[in-house]
């Protein structure tokens, strides 16, 4: 799988049109998701950071990458064994209690 077929299918999930309907966060969310698989995958880095504003969707990105990043191992070594490490940070005002 290349950087091309995984936009191509970000474009299934997340058509243009939703933009037009006012989900311009999906938009966002489908180019955040192409980058970061293009980061791991085809510029073989070891790790992304997903930092944006609140409420940008940044939990949906992680899984999308996850998925993607999981589609693409799982196609190209299916005998090796891999971890994912998926770490949610939350400020002191969220962990109150």
């Amino acid at each position: 799988m290349n950087f091309e077929q995984v936009c191509h299918l970000l474009r299934i999930i997340y058509p243009d049109s939703m933009e037009e309907q006012g989900g311009n966060q999906f938009v966002h969310q489908r180019d955040v998701i192409g980058r970061a698989w293009q980061s791991l995958v085809e510029n073989k880095r070891n790790g992304i950071v997903l930092a944006d504003e609140v409420g940008m969707g940044k939990t949906y990105e992680a899984l999308g990458v996850t998925y993607f990043y999981l589609l693409h191992r799982l196609s190209s070594f299916p005998q090796k064994q891999f971890r994912v490490l998926i770490h949610v940070m939350f400020s002191g005002a969220d962990c109150a209690e």
